[in-house]
C-alpha cells in the first residue's frame, strides 16, 4: 500500500479548480467514504493526499461560472488574504472555463498538476498552497 503524505499545516490553504458536468458530480468527488478501513474520497485518491480535516474544506460548482477570479472566491473563509496570489495562478486556467473550485485550509499542497477525471473533457487542477490570515474576510 502507497504511504500517503501529511500535508496538513496551519495557515495555508490549498486550492484546486476544475470542470465537472454537474454539481452532483463535484459532491461525489469530495464526498468521503467512511466504510473503508481509512476514510477517504476519489479527490484525496487522485491527488495522493492522505488525511485532511473536512470541516476544513469549501468548495463551490457554478453553473454559469464567473469569468474573474475573483469571483470565484466570493464567500470563500478568509479570501481576501489569498486573493491576488490566487488571481495570478488562476490566469492560466481561465481560457478553459472551469466551474468548480476546491479548497482545504490548514493544509499545503505544494504540487502543481491537472488531471483529467470523470469524463475525458473534464478535469482537476491544483494551483498550490497560499498563506492566509485568520484575521481576513472573505471577499
Amino acid at each position: 500500500m502507497e504511504k500517503k503524505s501529511d500535508y496538513r499545516k496551519a495557515g495555508y490553504v490549498s486550492i484546486w479548480v476544475g470542470n465537472f458536468p454537474v454539481v452532483m458530480a463535484l459532491r461525489g468527488y469530495v464526498r468521503i467514504d467512511y466504510e473503508e478501513d481509512e476514510p477517504s474520497s476519489m479527490f484525496q485518491e487522485d491527488f495522493h493526499l492522505g488525511r485532511y480535516t473536512p470541516e476544513l474544506r469549501e468548495f463551490e460548482f457554478y453553473e454559469n461560472p464567473p469569468l474573474e477570479a475573483v469571483n470565484f472566491l466570493k464567500g470563500a473563509s478568509y479570501s481576501t488574504s489569498f486573493i491576488d496570489a490566487f488571481t495570478e495562478k488562476f490566469a492560466a486556467f481561465e481560457a478553459e472555463k472551469p466551474n468548480a473550485v476546491i479548497l482545504l485550509f490548514d493544509f499545503q499542497f505544494p504540487f502543481e498538476q491537472r488531471i483529467p477525471i470523470l469524463a475525458e473533457t473534464n478535469w482537476i487542477a491544483s494551483l498550490g498552497s497560499f498563506r492566509y490570515n485568520r484575521q481576513s474576510r472573505p471577499i
